[in-house]
């Protein structure tokens, strides 16, 4: 990958979301539809990696060196990236429940290969101020 090769990304996202609650599950599943992304690929200089192997850096630029310039972030819609995060939750009692995530993000290409990742979260919830509502 070359600068590092390390990826970091920055940006939002807009999602369409979709939620169900079945007894004592919870069950989610958000699709990434628009995004204003920023990847950067080394830690010398916050710039997007297509910019430092297209040849068109420049230090005089503050779009090219400003980590939080908006110059450089790229408007990508549901064809140009894969964004899904699932969510299920078990509540065993009033106030304690059981959860798993996962994350899955393809957005960016760096030297024409595909960034992708996944993130599997696992929580063990206890609620200590507010219980869960019955929902019979």
């Amino acid at each position: 990958m070359g600068n590092n090769g390390a990826p970091n990304i920055a940006g939002s996202s807009l999602y369409l979301s979709g939620r169900h609650t079945l007894r004592k599950w919870n069950f989610g599943l958000d699709l990434g539809v628009l995004s204003f992304m920023k990847e950067l690929t080394g830690f010398t200089f916050a710039t997007p990696q297509h910019i430092l192997t297209g040849g068109q850096f420049d230090l005089q630029n503050p779009n090219h060196t400003n980590p939080f310039g908006f110059g450089s972030y790229v408007l990508r819609s549901i064809n140009k990236q894969t964004q899904l995060r699932t969510y299920i939750q078990y509540q065993f009692a009033k106030r304690f429940s059981v959860i798993y995530n996962w994350n899955f993000r393809r957005i960016v290409e760096v030297k024409s290969f595909p960034l992708t990742y996944g993130i599997h979260r696992f929580v063990i919830r206890y609620n200590f101020l507010r219980r869960v509502r019955d929902t019979k």
